[in-house]
């Protein structure tokens, strides 16, 4: 009796339990069909959605739609007809980027202004789908779609707008069933009715009591319609990569809870009814069972209770019984192979300890390694993870940009973005640099230049690189800066060997001249006085104006070449090309052979450039050269200075959409060409085919370095036998830059002295000193000289007020001319001061290098006259500035 109670009792519990059981099982059984119920059904309608926006494809491929320019009522037929032949369109209109109606295929004239939020994403660039709207007397909503039309340059030409009915959503929704009583609907983000019983009254809210998430987020919540019904709320939402409205959507599924109580009522009851059978016929089994197999059963749930304690010798002894034996052997059987394979996996563990114990080894090995060279390397290095976060940074970073490593790790890039900043030169294109460095491209070096202030001035180079794994997959960002300021100053040293070299080509050319310009002013001045010792004083006058005119053409010829040949650094004025290339060929014609023809040939309204005089002046020349050595031997040899505008140019390896004006520089000629194998290597610097000793192969690399540096490039186009075109794209500047020309002093001007105005005249030569001393005398000027700096500091101990202007010589023994001009301006500063030179002057430069600035300058050789006239101008302007200055003492 007490086995069968031991049977029984247990058999009752249960049954209990497993009709709680069974209760909460078809309860919640009930609940996972309508929760999956719910979740096809949002998955259908996020499938419907998506077909309607693929469906746009008849509007995204119009060929008349996408052209902007037709008349209106090409357009509007086409249209129509999209309205005619495909049933997803109610009516389509056409709106221009500004949101102005331009035509419409609605019965209806729609709105004639678009203001809509829809409407401004779609200018963007985006296609817009809209919230189901209603429109006047419809039972359901429709969708708008808004599709940008782009002309072929890729400029937003219109917005083609899109009602397309969303019966199908409605439909879909409307039409499930779930039982007797279950139906959906669909609410938008505002929790209004969008389809479902009520809904063809327009949006009205589906409960004031709850928004639209609180039904996906509070499955609990129950609901009771105006007719007092209650329902169980299944509800789920539809996000907005789902709904492609821009807002998520809720759908929910109801049923009435009497009717999903009554389902599960009656199937508990047919579960009672079962569990009444199986305790009756447990009751029976367990009498018949107690008899046969208990004891076995007690020891052999004895032996697996002491061998899951750690007892390994247990065993289940075997029984007169042919299923308990079974039972026996499979037990004791299970146990032997139990043992067995805890001895192999003991020995696989310790076997697996220690191969990762070396792996561990090893791998703090390399890491450290890795580690060293990474310290050791002279870039500066950051890594960054994808989500922006410095992970590492080595010291190198730390001397570059006076950042400390450490505290940059753990770091948003973009935080240390503005402290890398604030340590580089001011540039107004540190965005753009920024973002292709830390940017996506699959080109891992960045061609930009940093010029890093502090704490060190540097010239840096960026490199930047993905970090992938063999997968593939992207782990972050190696970004790299390194210290080219040695390269950037020997590539510059190089430039002006090779500048120099050029300046040497032309010296034997410019010699020939100025050996004719001097041989024409020396027999001039020899027949001149031969004529004045015959008496014939006649011929005098038209053989010193000969010689004036040969001394003329030699200053000018030395202008020339000094502004070819002077060295300095990249000063960025705007310029007009035509004017620098018929410089170029005044130059040139007089130091390559007579039989090279040399044109120039510039576009009408050509814009001027943003560029430095004479590195353009060197890429002219190097180019000129070169044309010159191809056309040996030619007949007919031809080179073409040409000029001409090229607007909306994209630089080569940039942004296609970063495009801007440039103007063309094309050296042509129709020499031999250049075979494809030598242009392929031509722009590399020391490359060259010419002999040794006839060429340094620096020249191309030179100009392209140049063009480089003004943001343009170099292209070249030959064909052997034919010839070469070389073009140079150099950047537009602005018309109203282009400095003015400064007019020569004329000689109508006031060149008498007043008063009796004394002149101090310093300069090392004496025929210099005696020339400018007889020209100002004869002008009325009381005139006194100075061999140097030092004997003009004496003339003014002795003589403080004395002198009213100082004619000054840059370049002398003892005391230069900037260290005079220093103490006569300190000591005199009301004396004006004009410097006179043999070199160009640049009074910006000047002023930079010396700290003082001159009232005015004249270039040696000078006409006398417009000696006379400039010493007149600086007096007067000196005289105006100390009566200024006393009246205003005065007041």
């Amino acid at each position: 009796m007490t086995m069968v109670l031991a049977v029984v009792i247990p058999v009752i519990l249960f049954g209990v339990a497993e009709s709680y059981h069974m209760y909460r099982t078809l309860q919640g059984a009930e609940e996972k069909r309508a929760w999956d119920l719910v979740t096809e059904i949002s998955r259908q309608t996020s499938y419907l959605m998506r077909t309607l926006t693929r469906n746009l494809h008849p509007i995204t491929s119009n060929p008349i739609l996408r052209d902007g320019h037709l008349d209106d009522d090409k357009l509007l037929r086409e249209m129509n007809r999209l309205v005619d032949d495909f049933a997803l369109y109610r009516d389509i209109s056409l709106y221009n980027p500004e949101g102005y109606l331009t035509c419409s295929t609605s019965p209806r004239l729609p709105e004639f202004k678009e203001t809509t939020t829809w409407f401004r994403e779609a200018t963007e660039g985006a296609l817009v789908v809209s919230t189901p709207q209603f429109d006047v007397g419809q039972t359901t909503p429709n969708l708008w779609v808004y599709v940008p039309m782009k002309d072929d340059l890729g400029a937003l030409s219109h917005i083609v707008k899109a009602r397309i009915p969303f019966s199908a959503v409605s439909e879909l929704i409307e039409e499930v069933r779930f039982g007797k009583t279950g139906h959906m609907v669909l609410l938008d983000g505002s929790g209004n009715l969008i389809c479902g019983p009520g809904s063809e009254n327009g949006f009205r809210r589906f409960d004031e009591a709850h928004d639209a998430a609180s039904w996906a987020m509070n499955p609990g919540i129950d609901y009771t319609d105006a007719s007092g019904v209650r329902y169980s709320v299944f509800g789920q939402i539809m996000g907005k990569s789902q709904t492609l409205v821009g807002e998520p959507w809720t759908l929910l599924l109801l049923r009435s809870r009497d009717e999903i109580n009554g389902l599960v009522v009656g199937a508990l009851e047919y579960q009672i009814a079962g569990g009444l059978f199986v305790l009756l016929f447990s009751i029976g089994l367990g009498w018949m069972l107690a008899r046969n197999i208990s004891a076995p059963i007690t020891n052999a749930a004895r032996a697996a209770a002491e061998f899951g304690m750690g007892n390994q010798d247990a065993r289940i002894p075997l029984s007169p019984i042919k299923e308990v034996n079974i039972l026996s052997e499979a037990f004791n059987h299970m146990a032997h192979e139990v043992i067995e394979v805890r001895k192999n996996l003991e020995a696989n563990v310790c076997e697996r300890t220690a191969n990762l114990e070396a792996s561990e080894r090893q791998l703090r090995e390399t890491s450290a390694q890795l580690r060293a060279a990474y310290e050791a390397t002279r870039e500066a290095i950051l890594v960054v993870a994808n989500n922006g976060v410095i992970v590492a940074a080595n010291r190198h970073f730390e001397e570059f940009f006076g950042i400390d490593a450490q505290e940059t790790i753990h770091s948003a890039l973009d935080d240390v973005k503005f402290q890398v900043m604030s340590h580089l030169a001011a540039d107004d294109r540190f965005e753009d640099k920024w973002e292709r460095l830390v940017g996506n491209e699959v080109s891992p070096e960045v061609d930009d230049e940093w010029v890093l202030v502090n704490p060190t001035r540097r010239l840096l180079k960026a490199y930047s690189a993905a970090i992938r794994t063999e997968e593939g997959h992207n782990t972050g960002r190696l970004i790299m800066w390194y210290d080219i300021t040695e390269e950037e100053e020997l590539q510059k040293e190089l430039q002006e060997a090779q500048k120099m070299e050029a300046v040497g080509r032309l010296a034997g050319g410019v010699a020939h001249d100025f050996n004719n310009l001097l041989a024409a002013i020396s027999g001039s001045i020899s027949l001149a006085q031969n004529e004045m010792e015959e008496g014939n004083t006649a011929e005098v006058k038209d053989l010193l104006n000969n010689a004036s005119t040969a001394a003329a053409g030699g200053k000018e010829l030395v202008r020339q070449l000094l502004g070819y040949s002077r060295r300095s650094k990249l000063t960025l004025a705007t310029w007009a090309l035509d004017e620098l290339s018929n410089e170029l060929r005044s130059l040139l014609g007089r130091t390559i052979s007579p039989l090279v023809r040399i044109e120039v040939e510039s576009a009408p309204q050509l814009w001027p450039v943003k560029a430095d005089r004479s590195r353009i002046h060197q890429i002219l020349m190097n180019l000129c050269v070169n044309a010159v050595d191809a056309l040996k031997g030619k007949q007919d040899a031809r080179i073409v200075i040409k000029s001409d505008n090229f607007p909306q140019l994209t630089p080569p390896g940039t942004d296609k959409r970063r495009k801007q004006d440039f103007v063309r520089l094309q050296v042509i000629d129709n020499g031999s060409g250049i075979p494809k194998e030598v242009r392929d290597q031509m722009f590399e610097p020391f490359f060259t085919t010419k002999s040794e000793g006839h060429g340094t192969g620096l020249g191309l690399a030179t100009c392209l370095g140049i063009a480089k540096q003004h943001g343009g490039w170099i292209e070249c186009d030959s064909i052997e036998g034919q010839g070469t075109t070389f073009s140079v794209f150099l950047p537009r500047g602005l018309q109203e830059d282009i400095p003015l020309r400064v007019e020569e002093p004329s000689g109508v001007e006031k060149t008498k002295a007043q008063d009796g105005e004394h002149i101090l005249i310093v300069d090392d030569d004496l025929l210099v000193r005696m020339v400018a001393e007889r020209t100002l005398s004869s002008a009325g000027y009381s005139v006194s000289t100075a061999g140097d700096g030092l004997e003009a500091l004496e003339f003014f101990q002795e003589n403080p007020k004395a002198a009213d202007l100082v004619l000054l010589d840059l370049t002398m023994p003892r005391m230069s001319g900037p260290e005079t001009m220093q103490h006569i301006r300190e000591k005199y500063p009301d004396v004006p001061i004009i410097i006179c030179s043999g070199f160009l002057m640049d009074l910006p430069s000047f002023r930079s290098e010396h700290g003082v600035t001159p009232e005015d300058h004249i270039q040696k050789p000078y006409d006398l006259n417009d000696l006379k006239v400039i010493v007149r101008r600086v007096i007067d302007q000196a005289e105006k500035k100390r009566s200024a200055k006393a009246a205003a003492a005065a007041a």
